[in-house]
C-alpha cells in the first residue's frame, strides 16, 4: 500500500489529546505483580538495540526480540519464510492455540538496518495479521494479535558475533497498534493488553539500558525497579497531541545546547527553533533535524566532521574522533514538567565507520528529507536514553529519568539528575525553569495513523531512524 503521509493542523485536534483512549489502563486485578526480563546489549556491545525473550504459543516457542519504544506491535517471522537464514522462526503448525483470525494482510518497511548506519534503500517485510498466547517471564495474554512475516530483509541484520534478534516487540504508546490504524478493528499492543487484562499491576514500563556491558540489562513491566537507579526519578511530560495522533513517543523539545551554549543557524543567525523529538530506545543515534543542523552543531564542536555520504552520516578520522567529548544537552518536556537532558560524552563516537576504515562515525545524523514541512523534529535515539533509568507513564504520560547507580559525578560516562537551572559539565537531568510555546504538530516516522491529514508530512526517506515503519 502507499505511505500516508501525516500533520496536525495546529488547534485542530478535538478527541485526540489523550493518547490513552483507546486501550482501558485499569488492570482488572489486584494481585499482579510487575516482571523483569533481562535485556542483552545486542552486537557485541555496541549499545546500538537491546534484546529479550518473548514466547508465542502452546507450547510456547521463544524469540529474541528487539525492545523497542519506536514502534508498537510484535513482528515474528513464520517457519516458511524464505530469506529468514538463522533466526527462529514460528511454526503455527505446533501451536494448539494458534488462529489464522484476522488474517488480514500487511506490508511493513523499515528504514535503516541493524546498526548507526541508515540503508540506502527501504527493507520491505510482507505478512499476516494473526492472533495466538504471548508470554514474557510466564506472563501471559491470550489472543494476541501479531505481524507474521513471510520474509525479512537483510537490513534486520544477522549478527555475526552473537545472536540474532528474530524479531522486534514494540513498546510504544497506548492505542499505538497499527493494526487499527490500518482497519479500522480494535487491537491492542502486547504491554498494553497485559496491562489491560490485569497480569500487570501499573501502566508503566521502564528501562535499564546497562551500556558498554556484556552484563544484562533490564525491563520491568508493570513497574519500576528502584534498585537500578539512585535518588528520585526526574519526571517530564510527554506531548499528549502529538503521541496520540501518531502512536509513538514524543516529546517537546525546546532547546538544544553544546557545552552548555546554544547554537545559532549559520544561514539565519537565530537560535535552532523549538522542535519535538522522538524518544525511541530502537534508534542507534541521534537524527537532526535537517543538514544545516548538523552543520552548525559540528561546527561548533571540530571542523574536521565532515559529511560521509548522502544519507546523512557525519564523521572524522579516528584519531581526532577519540580527543573530542562535547557536552550535548535536550531541554525536554511541557512548561510545567522539562528537564535538561545530557548525552554521556562517551557516546559521541559511535566507533568505526564500515565503508571508511580510517573515520569514526559521529552520533549525530540529519534527516536527509523533511520530516515536517512545518515542524523541527528531532530523534533522540539510544546513545541519550541509556544514560538513564527511563520510565515510560502511559497514565500520566510521563517520562521518568533517575540517575543509574553506580554512575560517576564526573567523566564521560557521567548521567547525573541535579536540579540545576541550566546545563553545565557532566551528564545528566537538571529541572529547568521557562516558558515552552504550545505547538501542535505530528510526523511518520514509524507506524503512521490514518486519521490525519495528509497534507503537510513527507514519506519516509533514506536516513530515517533504526527500524523505523513506514507504508508502502
Amino acid at each position: 500500500m502507499k505511505l500516508t503521509s501525516a500533520s496536525l493542523v495546529a488547534f485542530g485536534l478535538a478527541g485526540l489529546s489523550e493518547a490513552s483512549g483507546r486501550v482501558n489502563l485499569r488492570p482488572r486485578e489486584k494481585n499482579s505483580s510487575a516482571i523483569n526480563v533481562n535485556l542483552s546489549n545486542w552486537w557485541n556491545v555496541t549499545d546500538y538495540q537491546w534484546y529479550g525473550k518473548v514466547s508465542v504459543g502452546t507450547p510456547p516457542q521463544e524469540f529474541n526480540v528487539l525492545f523497542d519504544t519506536g514502534s508498537s506491535d510484535l513482528v515474528i517471522a513464520r517457519k516458511e519464510c524464505t530469506t529468514c537464514g538463522n533466526y527462529t522462526v514460528f511454526d503455527a503448525s505446533k501451536s494448539s492455540t494458534f488462529s489464522k483470525i484476522p488474517g488480514y494482510p500487511y506490508q511493513a518497511s523499515y528504514g535503516t538496518g541493524g546498526n548507526a548506519e541508515p540503508l540506502t534503500e527501504r527493507a520491505v517485510m510482507n505478512g499476516t495479521i494473526v492472533s495466538d498466547v504471548v508470554a514474557i517471564n510466564g506472563v501471559s495474554v491470550a489472543n494476541q494479535t501479531f505481524l507474521l512475516v513471510d520474509d525479512y530483509p537483510k537490513a534486520l541484520g544477522e549478527n555475526p558475533l552473537g545472536p540474532n534478534i528474530d524479531g522486534i516487540f514494540g513498546l510504544g504508546p497506548p492505542g499505538a497498534s497499527v493494526f487499527s490504524s490500518e482497519y479500522n478493528g480494535t487491537f491492542i499492543t502486547t504491554f498494553w493488553n497485559l496491562v489491560q487484562s490485569g497480569a500487570l499491576p501499573e501502566s508503566v514500563f521502564s528501562l535499564y539500558l546497562n551500556s558498554g556491558s556484556s552484563t544484562s540489562g533490564e525491563a520491568t513491566l508493570g513497574g519500576v525497579d528502584s534498585s537500578k537507579y539512585e535518588g528520585e526519578l526526574t519526571k517530564v511530560d510527554i506531548n499528549q497531541t502529538v503521541t496520540g495522533a501518531i502512536g509513538e513517543w514524543f516529546i517537546n523539545t525546546p532547546k538544544f545546547y553544546v557545552d552548555g551554549k546554544t547554537i545559532k543557524n549559520s544561514n539565519t543567525s537565530q537560535e535552532f527553533p523549538a522542535a519535538i523529538s522522538l524518544i525511541d530506545t530502537g534508534t542507534a543515534f541521534i537524527q537532526a533535524p535537517d543538514y544545516q543542523t548538523a552543520a552548525d552543531i559540528y561546527a561548533a564542536i571540530s571542523s574536521e566532521i565532515k559529511p560521509l555520504d548522502d544519507l546523512g552520516v557525519w564523521g572524522a578520522p579516528c584519531d581526532v574522533m577519540e580527543k573530542l567529548a562535547p557536552e550535548l544537552t535536550f531541554t525536554i518536556g511541557s512548561e510545567e514538567k522539562k528537564a535538561n537532558v545530557t548525552m554521556p560524552k562517551a557516546a559521541f563516537n559511535l566507533g568505526r565507520h564500515k565503508s571508511h576504515p580510517n573515520i569514526c562515525q559521529a552520533v549525530i545524523l540529519h534527516a536527509t528529507e523533511p520530516l515536517s514541512e512545518t515542524e523541527t523534529v528531532w530523534v533522540i535515539g539510544s546513545p541519550v536514553l541509556k544514560g538513564y533509568y527511563t520510565v515510560w507513564d502511559g497514565k500520566n504520560m510521563q517520562l521518568g529519568l533517575g540517575n543509574l547507580k553506580g554512575t560517576p559525578t564526573s567523566g564521560n560516562n557521567t548521567a547525573v539528575v541535579s536540579s540545576i537551572p541550566s546545563p553545565t559539565s557532566g551528564s545528566r537531568v537538571s529541572l529547568v525553569p521557562g516558558i515552552l510555546a504550545l505547538f501542535v504538530s505530528a510526523v511518520v516516522l514509524g507506524f503512521y495513523h490514518p486519521v490525519l491529514n495528509s497534507s503537510f508530512f513527507k514519506e519516509c526517506g533514506r536516513g530515517s531512524h533504526n527500524y523505523r515503519k513506514c507504508n508502502n
